[in-house]
C-alpha cells in the first residue's frame, strides 16, 4: 500500500513540476481513440466497398486533393480487378503507426495514420493484403484530409510461387500521374 503512493505521489509530481497539461494529454487520448474507431470504421467500408466494386463510394472517401491529381475512377476500378475471387470476412485492421506535427501547447497541427488491412482471403484461396494512409489533421493543407493512398498487393503462401512480372503493388490508389 505504502509503495503504490509513493509512486502515485511521484507520477502527480512529475505530471506537475513538468509543466505537462493533464487536460492536453487526456484530450490527446481521446482524440487518438475517436480516431482509431473511424479507422476501423473505414476498413471495414474500404473492403465493403472492394468486395461489391463500389467505385463511387470509395471515391467519396478519399481527400479532396487526391481527387483532383489522380483518375481515381480508373485507379479504383483496376484495383477492383486485380482481386481474384469474392473477398470473405476473415481480415483484420492493424493500425501500423502515426505520423504528426505538435505546437506547443500538445495539439497537433499535422498527423498521418498508415492502416493494414491483413489476412484478405477469396472464395478461391488467394490472400491479400491492403494498406493505406489516411489524414485526419492537417492545418497547412485542409484538402488533404482524408484517405490520400489506398495499396494492395497479393500475399503469397509458402510453396507459391509470385510471377517474376508481377509488381509487389498489385495496384495504387491516388497514385500521382505523371
Amino acid at each position: 500500500m505504502k509503495k503504490n503512493c509513493l509512486i502515485l505521489l511521484a507520477f502527480i509530481c512529475v505530471i506537475t513540476f513538468s509543466g505537462c497539461d493533464i487536460g492536453v494529454i487526456a484530450r490527446n487520448v481521446q482524440e487518438r481513440l475517436s480516431e482509431w474507431q473511424t479507422l476501423d470504421e473505414e476498413s471495414e467500408l474500404i473492403m465493403q466497398c472492394f468486395n461489391n466494386k463500389d467505385v463511387n463510394k470509395l471515391e467519396d472517401m478519399f481527400c479532396e486533393y487526391t481527387g483532383t491529381v489522380c483518375d481515381l475512377s480508373a485507379q479504383i476500378s483496376d484495383a477492383f480487378d486485380c482481386i481474384e475471387g469474392k473477398i470473405l470476412p476473415s481480415y483484420h485492421c492493424v493500425r501500423a503507426g502515426m505520423d504528426g506535427s505538435k505546437e506547443s501547447d500538445g495539439t497537433f497541427s499535422s498527423n498521418l495514420y498508415h492502416c493494414e488491412i491483413r489476412d484478405i482471403k477469396t472464395d478461391i484461396g488467394k490472400k491479400y493484403e491492403i494498406l493505406f494512409t489516411r489524414t485526419f489533421i492537417n492545418d497547412s493543407c485542409p484538402e488533404e484530409i482524408g484517405i490520400i493512398q489506398i495499396y494492395l498487393r497479393r500475399i503469397y503462401e509458402d510453396g507459391e510461387e509470385k510471377p517474376e512480372d508481377e509488381p509487389f503493388w498489385l495496384a495504387i490508389i491516388g497514385l500521382l500521374e505523371e
